[in-house]
């Protein structure tokens, strides 16, 4: 089940994306079963945007897409993000 995601690879951004998080996101890739990225911010979070580009060019040139989940974080957001979901893991498999 692709929401099934072990603690070590969840992981929280800080608003100012330094190269020692970078590197530290990297070595995720060591795992055999990583796949890809999902990046979940707050709308309104501008901050977090700016890293989304940053971490979306990193993986790219490694070949592991990155989806950007934007929400309210309310009730209503739920099926939006489930589709969104459901459709990135047919790409990682």
């Amino acid at each position: 089940d692709f929401l099934k995601v072990p603690k070590p690879w969840i992981l929280t951004s800080p608003s100012f994306l330094t190269p020692a998080i970078t590197v530290s996101m990297k070595q995720l890739t060591n795992d055999e079963k990583f796949k890809g990225i999902i990046y979940h911010i707050i709308k309104g979070e501008s901050q977090f945007v700016y890293n989304y580009y940053k971490i979306q060019d990193e993986f790219n040139v490694l070949n592991y897409p990155v989806i950007k989940v934007e929400t309210v974080y309310d009730y209503e957001d739920i099926e939006q993000i489930r589709l969104r979901l459901e459709a990135f893991s047919e790409i990682l498999n």
